[in-house]
Parts: structure tokens; sequence; C-alpha cells
């Protein structure tokens, strides 16, 4: 019986370090607040180039109309708004950033203290 209770563990550890072994490793070589820092700034740059792009696009595809309107614009009040949008983006992008990463990380956290069990009980078994 000993036998086949440490045939289940080395598959069960098995299975683990084939499917979720690598992306464990990944995350967890960081601690949480450096993992979680390292996304929310992943994500900033992201966001940001992602604004610029989207902005780009609307002033080109505008571009004349904004050329006629340019002399009766609020140019003050237009850079509020795209600034007042673009921290509003930034904000909520970073918010789901955050919850996110705590959850992967400590999903991670949980699964690599499952298997370092699956270890110690195949241990147990060998000795």
């Amino acid at each position: 019986m000993p036998d086949l209770q440490r045939l289940g563990e080395m598959i069960r550890m098995a299975a683990y370090e084939e499917k979720k072994g690598t992306g464990h490793r990944d995350i967890l070589r960081y601690y949480r607040s450096d993992y979680v820092a390292l996304q929310m700034i992943r994500t900033a740059i992201y966001t940001t180039i992602a604004y610029g792009l989207i902005l780009g696009l609307l002033v080109a595809s505008n571009a004349e109309e904004l050329l006629a309107r340019v002399g009766r614009m609020d140019l003050p009040f237009v850079i509020t708004v795209l600034v007042a949008v673009y921290l509003a983006m930034l904000g909520i992008w970073l918010f789901m950033t955050f919850g996110l990463s705590m959850h992967r990380y400590n999903k991670e956290a949980e699964n690599l203290g499952a298997y370092k069990r699956h270890l110690g009980n195949l241990k147990e078994m060998l000795q």
C-alpha cells in the first residue's frame, strides 16, 4: 500500500511540474510587493502607449476638422479633458492590475505550498 501512496504523490508532483511549475517559479522569484509593482509599472507604460496611439488615430482621422476649429477651441479645457480621460483610464487599469496581480501571486504561492506538502509527504514515505 505505501508504494501506491508514493506513486500517487509522485504523480501529483509530476502533474504540477508539467502544468504549473514554470509559472510558479517565475512569479515567486519576487516578493509580493515587488511583483505587484512590476506589473503596475508595465500596465502604466502600456496604457500610456495605448492612449497615445488612440489619441493619434483620432487626431489623424479628424485632422481636417480639427485644423478648421483650432482657432475657436478652448485649448486649456481640451487639454484638461484629455489629461482627465488619460488619468481615469490609467487609474482603472492600475486598479484592475493590482487586484489581478495580487490574486495571481497568492494563487501561485498557495499552489507551491501544496507542492511542498506533497514533497514532504513523499520524503516521509521514503524514510
